[in-house]
């Protein structure tokens, strides 16, 4: 995942501590949508990614949260994709999960042929998680207080993959 701080930002010339400054883009959402684009953790500017999060509520008992980091090129059309086509199809029925894996399975497909982009994009019901990732993302997920890779570097395979994670 994208790392908040760099080292450098956090000591003064002089040795000095700064003081922390929450980054703008870990600002809270409390409806609607949030990006950030072309966020940079190098120096250079190949490694730009864009970050998106997304809440909506469905009703009083059901709240979905998708959540997207992609390149700044091509694969930002993955979570665009995403965020028009994802809340438009979810009822507020049971089934959902369902649907928001189709959804990403279309995404990935539409832009596996226009070509080669890195995008991962997280889907949260607050019961389960629905994760595809492309490219060379990593995708580290939190269960119980342990990390787990949900994908590994090196197995680089043209096609989604999906975990589901009961929560």
């Amino acid at each position: 995942m994208l790392k908040a701080f760099r080292f450098r930002r956090l000591v003064v010339e002089d040795g000095k501590r700064r003081k922390k400054k929450k980054p703008l883009w870990l600002t809270p959402v409390s409806h609607g949508y949030y990006t950030v684009d072309r966020l940079s953790y190098a120096d250079n500017s190949s490694n730009d990614d864009s970050v998106f999060v997304q809440r909506e509520q469905q009703s009083e008992e059901l709240e979905i949260w998708l959540f997207g980091v992609s390149n700044a090129g091509t694969g930002k059309e993955i979570v665009k994709y995403m965020q028009n086509h994802l809340f438009d199809k979810l009822p507020n029925e049971l089934g959902i999960m369902r649907k928001c894996k189709e959804t990403m399975r279309r995404a990935y497909v539409e832009e596996e042929r226009t070509g080669g982009s890195a995008a991962s994009v997280m889907v949260v019901n607050g019961e389960k998680l629905a994760i595809a990732s492309v490219g060379d993302h990593r995708v580290v997920v939190c269960k119980d207080g342990e990390a787990h890779q949900i994908r590994d570097r090196k197995a680089s395979t043209k096609h989604w993959s999906q975990f589901i994670f009961p929560g």
